[in-house]
């Protein structure tokens, strides 16, 4: 697992900081936060989690509160 920062994940997927940021306050995308301000992502479990929504599967509940 290498985690990323936002601005790092936002250039990867090809979306804006604020798109993630937003994914992220929402719930929709997994992350880990580091001390009170560092918030960091696994940018392939969001490629994953990206591809499986695309794909129409139903996501579990206890992965979209992660």
């Amino acid at each position: 697992m290498a985690l990323c920062g936002i601005r790092d994940a936002a250039r990867l997927l090809s979306v804006s900081q604020r798109h993630c940021r937003r994914m992220i306050a929402e719930g929709r995308w997994p992350y880990y936060q580091i001390g009170r301000r560092m918030i960091r992502v696994d940018v392939e479990e969001i490629k994953s989690f990206v591809q499986r929504v695309a794909r129409g599967r139903p996501i579990p509940d206890s992965e979209e509160k992660e």
